[in-house]
């Protein structure tokens, strides 16, 4: 991890650029290592990156060491794998979730490529359903996530749940078609779509982002 890449003017011009704000709970954080599941992924969770520099400040209230798990062929990849690792990311995998959170806060997004598909037919990420003049609303997939559950138990960490308005506005979702693109992501195991932001182009659009990190929810731990 390399600590003064995520707290750069770059990035400080980046959270401003999108109004970024961070609402926590009043009661402080109990344990100072918790997992932290990121809602909804959306086209790029822009949102979760831009925060992830913010555990540690007094502001917040969120424990630090705090580290991000992704999936690892992100981290395998020129030059996307470098940026990750600069922001201190892990592998997303049980055996290494369960080592960083012996030592760390981790935070991480568990819905995954599902995720970015599963809003696209019902008016979230630039889906068809949207009709005009109604604001975009994302759903968040998790009925059938329940590994970062198990490894919350196992590690003893309490589940902080956060949720980030604006994600939909940041991108939307323009891709070969659904299908196609589904499941050679899936295939793949990684997100093969483009995102569309300014002028179409993958660059973001300045949306204000809104992060609201909820009470923990705590666990017993058991292996």
């Amino acid at each position: 991890p390399w600590p003064r890449f995520e707290h750069s003017s770059a990035f400080d011009t980046w959270r401003r650029r999108h109004a970024l704000r961070v609402v926590t709970p009043a009661i402080p954080f109990a344990k100072p290592r918790s997992l932290f599941c990121h809602f909804p992924h959306g086209v790029f969770p822009m949102s979760a990156l831009l925060c992830s520099a913010l555990a540690g400040n007094d502001a917040t209230g969120v424990p630090a060491p705090h580290r991000g798990v992704c999936a690892d062929v992100l981290l395998a990849a020129p030059v996307v794998g470098l940026f990750f690792r600069w922001l201190g990311c892990g592998s997303a995998s049980k055996k290494s979730l369960l080592r960083l959170l012996s030592a760390n806060s981790v935070g991480l997004i568990p819905e995954g490529i599902a995720g970015i598909f599963a809003n696209y037919q019902h008016g979230g990420e630039g889906g068809a359903g949207k009709k005009e003049g109604k604001s975009k609303q994302c759903r968040v997939f998790l009925a059938s996530r329940k590994g970062f559950v198990k490894a919350a138990i196992e590690a003893g960490a309490p589940l902080v749940p956060c949720y980030h308005f604006g994600t939909a506005d940041v991108f939307s979702l323009a891709s070969p078609p659904r299908r196609v693109a589904e499941k050679l992501s899936r295939k793949f195991r990684i997100s093969l779509i483009w995102p569309a932001g300014v002028l179409g182009l993958p660059v973001p659009r300045p949306a204000p982002l809104l992060v609201a990190v909820g009470r923990a929810v705590s666990v017993k731990q058991s292996a």
